[in-house]
């Protein structure tokens, strides 16, 4: 990948990620992760239809995202309110719905409760061929407000990064978290230990790439 810039407009950033998403996805070798609590309706519809353009050779690891994953102006109040993934899945027209759940439903993993602390944004790419993963990092939220142009000329300005690693070092830090998000579905005793443990294990990968 050539150099990237450090900080970039929201709609660069956007086909930054759009181009590096349908590249990953045109080869059967590489496995795909998203990892980030803000996705909304704009957004999903985007990454469904990048897996569609590549439906032959898409493969998609675990995507983790909070369970309230956007936010959204209430009508005639100056306030938002949190929205569900569920709810922004359900605004999907009939066909995409069922694209999803044939495609994704199994690897959207959900952080539920309080997840104030997991903040962290990226797409990886592990390629099995060559044993090496790609991890794009961004500041950005995989959203509408960060992606695009507002009403008034302006945009969202955001921070992005490119790094190598092996396959093992990316694999055994995104386990950990897996496990961690498996272990808050099925002991809810130890709930908030667990969703420390996301956070922590999220930090290193980002710690990881950095360093």
């Amino acid at each position: 990948m050539k150099k990237l810039p450090l900080v970039a407009k929201g709609p660069n950033i956007y086909d930054i990620c759009r181009k590096t998403l349908l590249f990953w996805l045109s080869s059967r070798h590489n496995k795909v992760y998203l990892v980030s609590p803000f996705l909304d309706e704009y957004f999903l519809k985007q990454f469904l239809y990048i897996i569609k353009k590549n439906e032959a050779t898409a493969n998609i690891g675990k995507i983790f995202i909070r369970e309230e994953c956007a936010d959204e102006w209430v009508r005639g109040f100056k306030k938002k309110r949190k929205v569900k993934f569920n709810e922004i899945l359900d605004r999907l027209t009939k066909p995409w719905k069922d694209f999803f759940s044939e495609k994704l439903s199994r690897d959207f993993i959900q952080i539920k409760g309080e997840t104030n602390y997991f903040h962290c944004k990226f797409m990886a790419c592990v390629n099995t061929k060559t044993s090496t993963a790609e991890v794009l990092l961004t500041s950005a939220n995989f959203n509408e407000t960060h992606f695009t142009i507002w009403d008034n000329g302006d945009c969202n300005h955001d921070s992005l990064g490119y790094h190598k690693m092996s396959k093992e070092k990316f694999e055994k830090i995104s386990a950990q978290s897996y496990r961690s998000v498996t272990e808050i579905e099925t002991n809810k005793t130890s709930y908030r230990t667990t969703q420390r443990q996301i956070l922590l294990d999220f930090h290193l990968l980002y710690f990881s790439v950095i360093w």
